[in-house]
């Protein structure tokens, strides 16, 4: 069983005259329990089947005030407790095979849960929650293996993953201006390949390759995710009827109008990655040298997944990365000197929008160079 617990503060200044100021406390706990059992079918077939139950209350108050010219300002000032609760079971099955004692086959179905919960930044009621819990049901099939006398291993995986009640950021209109806040926007499928390779060609230098293919989109994501409000006319698109936003309970005369969103793109998922990776280890009469160095390559893919502008976009890139490593054997110290994004690439690490606010992007940090001495005891 866990708990967790945080308070936090907001202030928001849009203009001078009009300030927002907000006290949050949030406690969450998390109830699990979990069991597993193997079947052994043959000496080579073997069944797991498996599951979790968990269970997760969160309780959460809010505090917040809207003043104008230092005057408070009613209609736009709340305070309010919450408190939800939400549990679920969540099955796992897999059929493992060993054609030979090199080689394992295997299929798995699995199940995932993400909790509900609610929007810390959210300055009127109806932007505050609860939302609800996401789910997914993930299937895979691979192989596993290590051959030329465990020289080589290599493993290959195919899997598809349905989302259901997924939890994303949209913008709504606030306090004193619009703000992204998470709801249950969409379902969607991840699919793809992945494959693994790893070799060891000499006795001390071990090599990696690993490469995948993603194709990740909405089945059905009918919401207003622009943040700009309009007087209810139809819109191209359109997939719902508008409604009316309502800020503390009193109608503001401007509505969301939901379009059917099926064709944006997820966040955050490239639909190529690749990567090479090489380590040399030198023996010490009292420990060893490590050599690492390692390429990464990602394809072009969208940051935000709630619009297409160029400006959310992350350039495919491959980020250099190496270090040197002087260690102890086991438990004892270790020094190393690295060195990241070692050819200085500009890398989007992402981007937000806010209603009609301008784009922010953040970046990765450039060429950086570091060491770190750490010891066990």
């Amino acid at each position: 069983m866990g708990r967790r617990r945080f308070v936090q503060s907001n202030r928001v200044r849009p203009a001078p005259p009009v300030l927002s100021l907000a006290t949050l406390e949030q406690t969450s706990r998390s109830l699990a329990a979990f069991g597993l059992a193997n079947v052994h079918l043959t000496s080579r077939l073997n069944l797991s089947l498996g599951g979790r139950y968990t269970a997760d209350e969160k309780d959460y108050s809010i505090d917040a005030r809207v003043f104008s010219n230092g005057v408070l300002v009613p209609p736009s000032s709340f305070a309010d407790i919450y408190s939800d609760s939400w549990d679920t079971f969540t099955p796992r099955a897999a059929l493992e095979y060993e054609p030979n004692d090199d080689i394992l086959v295997y299929g798995t179905y699995s199940t995932g849960y993400k909790a509900g919960g609610y929007n810390s930044r959210g300055t009127v009621r109806e932007n505050v929650g609860p939302y609800d819990p996401e789910t997914v049901d993930a299937f895979e099939l691979g192989l596993k293996s290590d051959l030329f006398d465990r020289s080589v291993q290599l493993n290959l995986a195919a899997f598809l993953n349905k989302y259901s009640d997924l939890q994303s950021s949209v913008t709504k209109q606030g306090a004193v201006r619009a703000e992204n806040v998470t709801v249950n926007v969409a379902s969607a499928e991840t699919y793809g390949i992945e494959a693994d390779l790893l070799t060891k060609p000499a006795r001390n230098l071990t090599l990696g390759l690993s490469a995948g293919w993603l194709k990740a989109e909405y089945t059905d994501f009918c919401e207003d995710i622009d943040g700009v409000f309009t007087d209810g006319t139809a819109e191209p698109g359109q997939c719902a009827p508008a409604t009316e936003i309502i800020a503390n309970g009193a109608p503001t005369g401007t509505f969301r109008v939901p379009i059917d969103n099926a064709g944006l793109p997820l966040s955050n998922s490239p639909e190529w990655s690749a990567s090479i990776r090489a380590d040399y280890e030198v023996p010490l009469s009292f420990g060893y040298i490590s050599l690492h160095a390692d390429a990464r390559y990602t394809s072009r893919y969208n940051t935000w997944g709630r619009a297409v502008d160029d400006a959310f976009y992350r350039d495919e890139v491959v980020l250099v990365n190496a270090n040197v490593a002087i260690a102890e054997h086991e438990d004892g110290w270790r020094l190393s000197i690295y060195g990241r994004n070692l050819t200085n690439q500009d890398v989007l690490s992402g981007a937000t929008k806010a209603g009609a606010n301008p784009i922010l992007q953040f970046y990765l940090p450039p060429r950086e160079w570091g060491a770190e001495l750490g010891f066990k005891f």
